[in-house]
């Protein structure tokens, strides 16, 4: 994990602190938890949400580093 925001935002999720995070890639998460779940947005504007579970780190991890990659609204990777 090289994002140094995600490395925060994994350390905010372990104490439960309250923040938003944006990260260079256009996606932003809001911590804490709202009923058992982690909200954010894509670089498009469409939500997305996990579960705040034990699962959660590696979710938000994985979704991340998603969108690091050059994608469409849908998700679709953009050829060069």
């Amino acid at each position: 994990m090289s994002d140094p925001v995600l490395a925060l935002v994994l350390g905010e999720i372990r104490n439960e602190t309250a923040s938003v995070f944006e990260f260079h890639n256009g996606c932003w998460l809001s911590l804490p938890a709202v009923d058992g779940m982690y909200w954010g947005s894509t670089p498009y504007g469409i939500d997305w949400g996990c579960n705040a579970g034990s699962g959660a780190p590696q979710a938000i991890c994985t979704w991340v580093q998603f969108w690091n990659d050059n994608r469409d609204e849908a998700g679709r990777l953009i050829s060069e």
